[in-house]
């Protein structure tokens, strides 16, 4: 009965339980308990400079190899660079994310006006653009109105070759940047046009400086570097991301998303070193944040030990999985005739 009644409830609130009605043994309630999980700002801006340090550190250090070994040395390095910058890269885009939350200072324009400066400048979008599509993505996870589909592919070699050659940057600028979209509430249409080029155009200034600079100089190794982990290693690893995060783990590749609705489903992965960064601001404890997606990343770890006293503990503990878990049953998955 209560097992029926968990799947009635995911059912009704989009892959989570009724927060509302959700009560600890101590009879603690999670609207009560939920006021004292103020975000730790300081904690977050912390993580923003070790990803941009990681990413500008690794891009140094290929200027070096290229300045004193020369052009050869810099172009065999190159691939790990774009590793790199990819990682990072990426890994930084989730504090952007966080930003749309509202969970980067404490006054939301401050937030908005911090995320618009400081991490967005990077993404090619700005904070009210992107919160308004998001917000649909945890309103509509797993029908055809979720405007974050990437759980949709299938981790087949077609996948990893879209990854590798930057299509998956290509279909990501048409889907999230290019794409007509209607104007954030209280944006005309012309004023959001405008803000969507403008960020556009600021985008590609600081990308282009970084790949430009470097070749007029001859280091073409850091110039290759930054433009393979921006175009290809960057997209493939967030369509990655969420693959993991949502995809049915039995579906097949010929199951088409588009005309048959996936269904919500969340998950929860590790907290080493490499999850924290590759799930980035709190997404490697990715169902947690759909179940309250206000709740800041750096209060995840309270609101888990809360529900492991409620009666989804069982849901948590049967949830959490490891990245390379999951990834690895998803080849298995592909590869089946």
């Amino acid at each position: 009965m209560l097992e029926s009644a968990r799947v009635e409830a995911r059912q009704t609130y989009n892959g989570a339980p009724p927060m509302s009605e959700l009560v600890a043994e101590s009879g603690v309630t999670w609207l009560e308990y939920r006021k004292t999980l103020t975000p730790d700002y300081a904690r977050a801006w912390r993580e923003v400079a070790v990803c941009y340090s990681m990413l500008f550190g690794g891009y140094a250090l290929n200027i070096v190899v290229a300045v004193v070994w020369g052009t050869v040395a810099g172009l065999a390095v190159a691939p790990l660079a774009a590793l790199w910058i990819g990682f990072w890269l990426h890994g930084l885009n989730q504090f952007a994310h966080e930003g749309a939350h509202g969970n980067l200072a404490r006054d939301r324009k401050k937030n908005d006006l911090l995320a618009d400066w400081l991490i967005w400048p990077l993404f090619a979008q700005t904070v009210r653009m992107y919160r308004k599509s998001h917000m649909q993505h945890h309103v509509h996870l797993g029908d055809h109105l979720d405007t974050e589909i990437n759980y949709y592919e299938c981790m087949d070699p077609w996948f990893l070759i879209k990854g590798v050659t930057g299509v998956q940057m290509v279909l990501m600028v048409v889907r999230y940047v290019l794409k007509p979209k209607a104007p954030p509430a209280g944006q005309s249409a012309p004023a959001a046009q405008r803000d969507a080029l403008m960020a556009l155009a600021r985008t590609g200034l600081i990308h282009g400086s970084l790949i430009a600079v470097p070749a007029v100089f001859h280091l073409f190794g850091p110039a290759a570097a930054w433009l393979l982990g921006l175009a290809a290693v960057y997209p493939c690893f967030g369509t990655t991301r969420q693959i993991l995060e949502h995809r049915d783990l039995p579906a097949p590749c010929s199951k088409d998303f588009t005309k048959i609705e996936h269904g919500p489903i969340n998950r929860l992965f590790g907290d080493d070193l490499f999850s924290r960064y590759f799930g980035a601001a709190g997404l490697n404890r990715h169902l947690l944040h759909h179940w309250d997606p206000g709740i800041s990343y750096t209060r995840l770890p309270e609101m888990e030990a809360f529900i492991l006293r409620t009666p989804y503990a069982a849901e948590i503990r049967d949830s959490r999985s490891t990245y390379f878990r999951v990834a690895s049953a998803m080849l298995q998955t592909a590869l089946q005739k």
